[in-house]
C-alpha cells in the first residue's frame, strides 16, 4: 500500500490528476505607445482555453536574434487576460530583439518568436576616453596601433576613427565610413603620402546613429627624422598615368651609380628598372615611370655604386599609391535644398530610381552630430522640415539600397 506523503510511480494515478502540459506558442502581435524612457505596450495573443496550463510568462531580451536571451519582467507584472492580452512595460527599454516565454507546471515551456523593437533614443554616447597609440617603423610605412577604454551604453553601435593633420584641424574619416566594434584599430599609413604626423581621434555612435564628441586627439609621428640615407627622395608626382620622382644625393657621398628596382602590390616579385650613371658632382636626378596601373601600391628600392668602389645595402624608399580611376557615383534620387523666410530647412527628396531606399539625415551642431530623420521609400516624393535650424547647422545622408551602400553625402 502506497502511504500519499510519499511518492511513488503510481502517485499521479491514484491522486487521479492527469498531465496538462503546454504545447502551442505565444504570438506577439503588436508594440504600441513606444517612448524614450517611459517603455511600449506590447500586444499578444494566446487561447484563452488554453491560458490553464499557464503557470507563468516571461519577457525575454536579446541584442541580436541568435545571442543569449535574458528575462526583462516576470510573474504579476504580466497580464494574462484572454485571447489577446497587452503586457505594460513601465521603464526605459533596449533596443534588441523580445520574446515571451510561457512556463508550465511540469517544467516545460513555449516561445514566441522574437520581435525587434526600436526603442527611440536622441541622447548621444559618451566621447571615449583613455586614447593611446603605439606606432611600427618600416621602410614602407608606419603602422599606428589606437588603443582606448570601451565605452559602456548598452545601445552602442561601435566606433568611428577620425583623423587630421593638425590638432585643431578639419578631422577626416578613415577606412571609409566603418564602424568598429572594438575598442581598438589600426592604420597603416603610407610614408609616399608626406604627411609628417596624423592626430587621431574616435567618436562612439550608438544603434539610433547618434555620434558622440570627438574624443581628445592624440598625435602620431609618421616618419623617423634620425635615419640616414645614400640617397634621398626629394619629391614625388603621382598621377593615374605616370610616377615622376626626383632623387638627391646628399652632400659627401661619391655615389657613381645607382640601380633602381620595382616592386608592387600585384606582384611578390622585384623588378629592375633602371641604371642611373651619375656625373661627378651631380647632386639630383630623376625618374619617370610609366609602366603602372591604378589602385596600386609601387615600392622601389636600390643599390648605391661608390667611387671607392664599395656597394650600398638595399635603400627602400616610401610606398607610393596610384588612386583608382572612380567615376562619381550619384545618389538614387534627387534632393533639393532651401530655407523658407521663416527659417525652417527644407530637404525635398524626388525622383527615386530604385525601389526599398532608406535614407538616414543626420545634423551637426558644433561638435554635436545626432540622427534627424530615418525613413524607408514607399512614395516617390519625401519632404523634411526642420524647425529648429540655426545658422552654421551643417546636414549629411547615408543612404543604405537594397544590396548597396552609399558613402556618406554632404548637403
Amino acid at each position: 500500500m502506497t502511504d500519499f506523503s510519499e511518492w511513488s510511480p503510481y502517485s499521479e494515478i491514484l491522486v487521479g490528476s492527469p498531465v496538462h502540459k503546454l504545447t502551442i506558442n505565444p504570438t506577439i502581435l503588436e508594440i504600441k505607445n513606444l517612448t524614450e524612457l517611459k517603455g511600449f505596450d506590447l500586444e499578444w495573443e494566446y487561447p484563452s482555453k488554453e491560458l490553464y496550463r499557464v503557470k507563468d510568462i516571461e519577457l525575454e531580451y536579446a541584442k541580436e536574434m541568435y545571442s543569449p536571451y535574458t528575462t526583462v519582467a516576470t510573474g504579476d507584472k504580466l497580464g494574462i487576460l484572454g485571447d489577446v492580452s497587452i503586457i505594460s512595460i513601465k521603464k526605459a527599454m533596449k533596443t534588441g530583439y523580445y520574446r515571451l516565454r510561457l512556463k508550465g507546471y511540469h517544467k516545460e515551456y513555449t516561445l514566441s518568436m522574437p520581435k525587434k523593437i526600436i526603442v527611440p533614443n536622441t541622447i548621444p554616447p559618451e566621447a571615449p576616453v583613455g586614447l593611446n597609440a603605439k606606432k611600427k617603423q618600416t621602410d614602407e610605412y608606419t603602422v599606428v596601433r589606437l588603443k582606448w577604454k570601451p565605452n559602456k551604453e548598452w545601445d552602442l553601435l561601435g566606433y568611428r576613427i577620425y583623423r587630421s593633420t593638425e590638432k585643431d584641424g578639419d578631422y577626416k574619416l578613415v577606412d571609409n565610413n566603418r564602424f568598429f566594434e572594438e575598442a581598438k584599430y589600426t592604420d597603416y599609413v603610407s610614408k609616399a603620402s608626406g604627411v609628417e604626423a596624423y592626430y587621431y581621434s574616435i567618436r562612439a555612435v550608438d544603434q539610433n546613429y547618434n555620434h558622440s564628441k570627438l574624443s581628445e586627439s592624440v598625435k602620431v609621428s609618421i616618419f623617423e627624422e634620425t635615419k640616414e640615407y645614400p640617397i634621398k627622395m626629394l619629391k614625388k608626382e603621382v598621377s593615374q598615368d605616370a610616377i615622376e620622382i626626383t632623387f638627391r644625393i646628399p652632400e659627401g657621398k661619391q655615389t657613381k651609380k645607382f640601380s633602381l628596382y620595382r616592386k608592387t602590390s600585384r606582384s611578390d616579385f622585384s623588378q629592375f628598372v633602371q641604371d642611373f650613371e651619375i656625373e661627378k658632382g651631380e647632386r639630383e636626378f630623376s625618374f619617370v615611370d610609366t609602366y603602372i596601373q591604378d589602385d596600386t601600391y609601387y615600392s622601389y628600392f636600390g643599390i648605391s655604386f661608390y667611387e671607392s668602389g664599395k656597394i650600398s645595402k638595399k635603400q627602400y624608399f616610401p610606398l607610393i599609391y596610384v588612386p583608382k580611376k572612380i567615376e562619381e557615383e550619384k545618389m538614387p534620387f534627387s534632393v533639393n535644398v532651401d530655407t523658407d523666410k521663416k527659417g525652417i530647412y527644407r530637404i525635398e527628396f524626388s525622383s527615386f530610381t530604385i525601389k526599398g531606399v532608406k535614407i538616414y539625415v543626420y545634423k551637426k551642431r558644433g561638435e554635436d552630430q545626432s540622427m534627424v530623420l530615418f525613413f524607408q521609400q514607399e512614395e516617390d516624393q519625401k519632404v523634411f522640415e526642420d524647425e529648429d535650424y540655426r545658422t552654421g547647422d551643417s546636414y549629411s545622408l547615408y543612404v543604405v539600397s537594397p544590396g548597396k551602400q552609399f558613402p556618406l553625402f554632404e548637403l
